[in-house]
């Protein structure tokens, strides 16, 4: 009885690792589908480069490189900064958890380290899916802690909703999401934990009758894209 339940488990870490080499086989034709239909995206990987730092079957990341600014810092050093960096690592239980680093400089850099975006057991259809949307993420997030870009309100509102909604690592430090209250480890944080968190002092049915008597879905659109 003992070796059947090893079993079952040996069985789905083997599956979770044949679904992220999936993922990371198809990788490279939802970034370049990205790269086609983001005219910002193409601007920034021309500015910073873009780059696949993935270093082993179970590591998956992509950002951009480090840019010289052109001036010069506090310290008299040439100003520089390293690009938004998305990490997916999947762990020996076959656990997969999801990253999102700012950018960072020899001038000045964001106060949190990370933004932790989920981390569960997926399929390789599942991290496919994320990786789009993320692909917008680690964009958006470029223009909001880089030193020398302006971001505009949408890249503000979507990174806005990333640092109220998930948890944050500050100073080493995991730092719980401030909009729900949520109570638990960066481990156990999923979209499924967040959802919960949000409708349950509500109500799921009068989320959805608010959210359409004031036709807010343009704005569900722009955090979930």
């Amino acid at each position: 009885m003992g070796g059947e339940i090893f079993r079952i488990k040996e069985i789905k870490r083997q599956v979770a690792e044949i679904e992220f080499r999936h993922f990371k086989s198809n990788c490279e034709k939802v970034i370049s589908n990205h790269k086609l239909q983001s005219q910002h995206f193409r601007e920034l990987d021309t500015a910073f480069t873009f780059y696949d730092l993935s270093h082993d079957s179970k590591h998956f990341q992509v950002g951009f490189q480090k840019r010289f600014s052109g001036y010069y810092n506090h310290k008299g050093e040439i100003a520089y900064e390293r690009g938004t960096q998305l990490v997916y690592s999947q762990a020996p239980s076959g656990h997969t958890a999801c990253m999102l680093y700012p950018a960072k400089s020899n001038t000045s850099n964001v106060l949190e380290d990370m933004i932790f975006l989920r981390s569960g057991h997926f399929t390789g259809h599942q991290l496919l899916s994320h990786l789009k949307k993320d692909l917008n993420d680690l964009e958006a997030y470029l223009f909001v802690s880089s030193t020398d870009l302006t971001p505009k309100w949408r890249p503000k509102l979507r990174i806005g909703w990333l640092r109220r909604t998930h948890p944050l690592q500050l100073d080493g430090q995991h730092v719980r999401p401030k909009l729900f209250g949520y109570i638990g480890k960066a481990s156990d944080f999923t979209f499924r934990t967040m959802l919960i968190s949000l409708f349950k002092p509500i109500g799921f049915i009068l989320v959805v009758i608010m959210l359409t008597a004031l036709n807010l879905s343009p704005l569900v659109d722009i955090l979930n894209k």
